[in-house]
């Protein structure tokens, strides 16, 4: 899913911005059927586009989940999570 930023963000603007979308974001929860707290993302090492970094977050039923984010043009990220089994 790809996000939008409303502003030319730093590194710890991603990060910051990537937790509160995980945790607060409708479309977050249409997707994958659930919500999240206590997300934890790494602030990437960059701002360039391509740059990846990751996150974890709890789900309503207690499950842990991965998170893939990398900054995929000016001002954006798209988010891939998965269920740790």
């Amino acid at each position: 899913m790809s996000t939008p930023l409303d502003s030319v963000p730093e590194e710890a603007s991603y990060q910051e911005e990537t937790e509160k979308f995980l945790e607060e974001s409708d479309d977050i929860r249409e997707e994958y059927g659930t919500t999240f707290t206590d997300v934890t993302c790494e602030e990437p090492g960059s701002v360039d586009v391509g740059q990846t970094y990751t996150c974890t977050a709890v789900a309503e039923d207690g499950s842990t989940w991965d998170f893939d984010a990398e900054i995929d043009g000016e001002n954006s990220y798209l988010v891939v999570g998965t269920k740790r089994e």
